[in-house]
């Protein structure tokens, strides 16, 4: 089965983060006492969508995050600078990536069978997604 394009590179977006009162518990999480554990909770609110064609502001977003979409996307580096059009000021882009391998015998593996896989899943596993990146904040 192969899966189409569009929903492989969808992204999480964080509208707003900020810490809260209210225990994870209440939004299915464990519950905890911040006294005891000294942590904080945090409550967000997340949207799932395509980056690309999409109709957000530039600045809209605390943060953007991306798992394993670089890889089926026709051009990554476009999908990347969208995103972070999607940014407020210091906010931050988080990604989950797989892709080139530092090792080379790895690499020669991955780049012999990555158009076989590219056929049957619609994912380039072997993307060098350091150059990707690289190439957006120039």
């Amino acid at each position: 089965m192969q899966c189409q394009q569009q929903h492989l590179c969808t992204t999480a977006v964080v509208h707003h983060l900020q810490e809260s009162a209210q225990p994870a518990a209440a939004a299915g999480g464990r519950e905890s006492s911040s006294s005891s554990t000294g942590l904080r909770h945090l409550a967000a609110r997340i949207t799932a969508a395509a980056v690309q064609g999409s109709t957000f502001a530039p600045g809209s977003f605390d943060t953007v995050v991306d798992t394993f979409g670089l890889c089926s996307c026709e051009d990554p580096v476009k999908v990347l600078q969208q995103a972070s059009r999607l940014l407020k000021p210091g906010g931050k882009l988080l990604l989950l990536e797989h892709g080139k391998s530092s090792w080379s015998w790895l690499d020669d593996y991955m780049n012999q069978r990555a158009p076989a896989h590219y056929k049957t899943y619609g994912c380039w596993y072997n993307r060098d997604i350091g150059d990707i990146v690289q190439k957006v904040c120039m």
